[in-house]
């Protein structure tokens, strides 16, 4: 492999051995995250009356995707992807979580090819901490 595939294999390991834990501690982990690298591109809904409580959607905004991974209460994640050109979302993919988790590893990549906030934080993902 050529040293981005090597990086991406860091990533979407990362983030699956996050998700084998715990879906829950997941989300949380990754709210935390790309929030941290992504900022702007992120949008992170949460349950409770005053959006305190655990995380209940997150959006990721990368290329011409939107990541979304919910969390509906009861039973597992769910996950999907739009395709999403000059605001206007074209197909919605529903998507098995560890599918997703590799598509998002791989728009991550892609944005910290041009990002120092995105490499930053996924060092700490890959690192452990």
């Amino acid at each position: 492999l050529e040293p981005e595939g090597w990086e991406r294999v860091g990533v979407s390991a990362a983030l699956a051995k996050s998700y084998a834990g715990d879906e829950r501690e997941f989300l949380a982990l990754l709210g935390t995250l790309m929030e941290s690298a992504l900022d702007t591109d992120t949008r992170i809904e949460r349950r409770g009356l005053f959006g305190g409580g655990a995380i209940r959607r997150i959006a990721i905004a990368l290329g011409d995707y939107t990541y979304l991974l919910e969390d509906p209460g009861r039973g597992p994640l769910s996950a999907a992807r739009k395709r999403i050109v000059r605001g206007v979302a074209l197909k919605s993919e529903e998507m098995r979580v560890p599918e997703w988790i590799d598509a998002l590893g791989a728009a991550i990549e892609e944005r910290a090819t041009t990002s120092q906030r995105a490499r930053d934080a996924l060092s700490k993902l890959i690192d452990g901490g």
